[in-house]
């Protein structure tokens, strides 16, 4: 049920992209908050993977060069 909503929550990314997400994370943020038993696990995961995909997308953004518009 869990991880259901968490793939919810992400559904700008398309049903595949909320697919994903509940499955390859909201499993294992659901072990952490039953391991840990708390909530500041999860949020840490999930704030360190946010982190990090800013960072990529932000470097691959930077690495693209500019095409101009108009004729290709």
């Amino acid at each position: 049920m869990g991880c259901a909503a968490f793939g919810l929550f992400h559904w700008p990314g398309g049903a595949w992209y909320m697919v994903a997400t509940g499955v390859l994370l909201g499993l294992p943020c659901w072990w952490l908050r039953a391991t840990y038993v708390d909530l500041a696990s999860p949020y840490a995961a999930h704030l360190v993977l946010n982190v990090l995909e800013v960072v990529i997308s932000t470097k691959r953004a930077r690495s693209e060069p500019v095409r101009p518009r108009g004729r290709t």
